[in-house]
């Protein structure tokens, strides 16, 4: 199976994350039903610990779906056989930015909501942040001597 192709892996992973995009706008939608549902089934009453986590998932959501679609779209590129291209480096940054976002989210509401959870997602954002960011760099880096070795043939 190829990896890099409409019908290999990464057509599968664009299906993939056109579900996750349409999945993840629906639970938006009904963030309030889902975490009504989680706290009752975990015994937890606090109203203000209630409204901390929705405030706090309907900010991080936002980003989250960004990293959805500007990974959607870089996948999207690749099966096109663009690659290296500066719109890549681009969405890369996106990630960077919105996986940067979530994690100072989850840094500023962890008085709030103590929970080694909120800890782990901090850590994992923070470096997905950073891996995010080199990428970027590196696909400009790629796309500058792409650019140059074309105009020399």
């Amino acid at each position: 199976m190829k990896i890099i192709d409409r019908k290999g892996v990464s057509g599968i992973l664009n299906i993939l994350l056109l579900f996750l995009l349409v999945a993840g706008a629906l639970i938006y939608l009904t963030i309030p039903l889902w975490l009504k549902g989680y706290l009752d089934w975990r015994n937890v009453t606090s109203q203000h610990y209630f409204h901390s986590m929705l405030l706090l998932l309907y900010l991080a959501g936002i980003p989250a779906m960004a990293i959805l679609w500007q990974t959607k779209r870089l996948v999207h590129n690749v099966n096109n056989h663009r690659g290296f291209v500066q719109e890549n480096a681009r969405h890369l940054f996106w990630i960077g930015i919105s996986s940067a976002v979530i994690a100072l989210l989850f840094l500023f509401f962890i008085k709030q909501i103590l929970s080694i959870f909120s800890v782990v997602i901090v850590i994992v954002f923070i470096l997905l942040s950073l891996v995010a960011f080199v990428l970027s760099a590196l696909f400009r880096i790629a796309v500058r001597y792409k650019e140059e070795n074309e105009l020399t043939i």
